[in-house]
């Protein structure tokens, strides 16, 4: 069992008179030095008076994402903000809001803390195991929970920007369609969805891991685990098989030949 402790907002008052007390205190921050904050919260949460969000064990960070290094967890979650930054104007519409879907413990979430009213951001995970811990590390954004696939527990002309980081490769290419229509649907006129797919360097690094499983030879765990959903990756192209939509918190990926293209967002 995952242990979680809460971060210790205690009563903070500026809550009460701030709709973004992170903002406040590190606007001016360029985006290196605001993840230099970050990292910095693997020694202690309270950085300049604000109580951050806490981080996940090793354990929790091992099972989902498959390092239980914090650097590299934050690290990646800056990678998809400085792309999202790069596509999209996070300040282009006032009072914008933010939804981040799968958000797992709520990793993806946390360099936007600065750009959003704390109110306007949301989570989404249909996992309840992994809602409530994502809650439980971070009491500034709400978690909804509900249906692995849409069942209206999102609402609907709601949010400005809807991000999704490794996603796709849990679900069949049927629920893939279902959420797709349905972030289509919760997106405001002229909001922005931004997803990663694999990409076809991932495909190819899936057939030489292959070839060396079948010279005796030992792989990654996540690399075996998407080589034995996707079937022989020897062919140029892998085939499309159902997936795996119990919501285990360890990847079972189903790979087909359409996901593996590169990341993109798409505009309603």
């Amino acid at each position: 069992m995952f242990s979680v402790t809460k971060p210790r907002i205690e009563y903070d008052q500026n809550l009460r008179q701030s709709p973004n007390v992170f903002r406040d205190k590190f606007s001016s921050l360029s985006d290196r030095e605001w993840k230099a904050v970050w990292l910095a919260t693997e020694n202690g949460t309270n950085i300049s008076g604000i109580e951050f969000p806490t981080i996940p064990d090793q354990q929790l960070q091992l099972s989902i994402h498959g390092s239980a290094s914090w650097q590299i967890s934050i690290g990646e979650a800056f990678g998809f903000y400085s792309y999202i930054k790069s596509k999209v104007d996070l300040g282009a519409v006032a009072s914008a809001r933010f939804l981040d879907f799968g958000c797992g413990w709520g990793r993806m979430t946390r360099p936007f803390l600065r750009d959003f009213d704390l109110d306007k951001m949301f989570g989404f995970e249909p996992n309840l195991l992994l809602a409530t811990v994502a809650r439980s590390l971070n009491p500034y954004v709400p978690v909804l929970s509900g249906g692995f696939t849409p069942d209206g527990s999102i609402p609907k002309n709601w949010f400005d920007l809807v991000i999704g980081w490794s996603i796709f490769s849990h679900l069949s290419d049927a629920s893939l369609r279902q959420w797709l229509a349905e972030v289509s649907e919760v997106l405001r006129p002229g909001g922005a969805a931004v997803f990663t797919t694999w990409g076809l360097r991932f495909l190819r690094r899936l057939q030489r891991d292959q070839q060396l499983l079948d010279e005796g030879g030992e792989v990654h765990w996540y690399a075996r685990k998407c080589i034995e959903g996707a079937g022989d990756l020897r062919r140029e192209s892998p085939p499309t098989s159902a997936a795996n939509s119990s919501g285990s918190p360890l990847p079972t990926p189903r790979l087909t030949a359409r996901r593996f293209s590169e990341s993109a967002p798409f505009v309603r």
